[in-house]
């Protein structure tokens, strides 16, 4: 009996098959696998925050709208925050201590501008540089809009935005960079808590910032609304 094999045009195809499938595949696993990162670093970021404030909250009591409303960014990080997380630099004004990539402006998605645009290290940002390399830059805010979907404070908040890769790209708002904010429960929570992340949809205007996208990340284990 004769046996059968592949024809070369049959071998062909089943090669095209395959060529097609791994480029329509490998790049999906990619992406799982950052995101999967990505979320993964989120729930750290967020473990560290809260439980820097909750150990303030410990010794000192809730951070009050009084409390920030006297103190500067950096009194705040100093006060509350700089005993209870672990980082390896904390930033220079100037940025000489390398903690951020001074290359994006995360205000104005993707386009370049001085460092201390965004203030890393003066009196209006503070930034720092955890154990694990995430970048982190806190600020104190005066009345927040609802950008971020947090309940906060009716004066004062606290928002850290966690660059979760640190130097790496893209270095925007949304991909590699996250919010978390200080609630009116005196919590540090996701971004988009409150509204459950109204504004970080899929189909969305590419023109939006993201800002709300940290809780729908951390939620649904994906960014797939980019």
């Amino acid at each position: 009996m004769q046996k059968k094999g592949f024809t070369l045009a049959e071998a062909l195809v089943a090669m095209v098959v395959i060529g097609v499938v791994a480029i329509v595949a490998i790049p999906l696993f990619v992406e799982a696998k950052h995101d999967k990162e990505t979320v993964a670093k989120l729930d750290i970021a967020h473990t560290i925050l809260a439980n820097a404030t909750e150990m303030n909250e410990i010794s000192y009591g809730k951070i009050t709208d009084k409390e920030l409303e006297n103190r500067t960014t950096q009194d705040i990080f100093v006060d509350f925050y700089r005993n209870n997380i672990k980082i390896i630099t904390a930033c220079k004004e100037d940025n000489s201590g390398n903690c951020w990539t001074p290359t994006k402006d995360f205000f104005q998605k993707g386009q370049t501008t001085d460092a201390n645009k965004y203030g890393i290290g003066n009196t209006v940002h503070t930034g720092f540089v955890m154990q694990d390399g995430m970048n982190v830059s806190m600020t104190k805010v005066q009345g927040i809009d609802d950008k971020f979907g947090v309940e906060t404070n009716s004066d004062y908040s606290v928002i850290f935005l966690v660059d979760v890769n640190g130097h790496k790209e893209p270095n925007t708002m949304g991909q590699d960079v996250f919010a978390f904010v200080l609630d009116s429960k005196g919590r540090i929570v996701p971004a988009g808590k409150d509204n459950d992340s109204a504004n970080c949809k899929r189909g969305c205007d590419l023109d939006d910032d993201y800002w709300d996208c940290s809780a729908r990340v951390i939620k649904e284990g994906k960014r797939d609304y980019m």
